[in-house]
């Protein structure tokens, strides 16, 4: 049931979910897709835990 919610929360296509989540834990924010983008995230900017918005 675990893997059926999360992959039902990714389908909705605006996070990604990480190994082990659960229903309202944080989720990831996708990866930054520009070079400015990037050098502003910093050295985490392939890794970004974010509260879920849908919990």
């Amino acid at each position: 049931m675990r893997l059926l919610a999360a992959l039902q929360r990714v389908a909705e296509g605006d996070v990604l979910t990480p190994e082990g989540w659960m229903p309202g834990d944080d989720v990831v924010s996708p990866a930054a897709q520009t070079q400015d983008a990037v050098a502003e995230a910093g050295p985490a900017w392939f890794m970004a835990l974010q509260q879920d918005a849908k919990a």
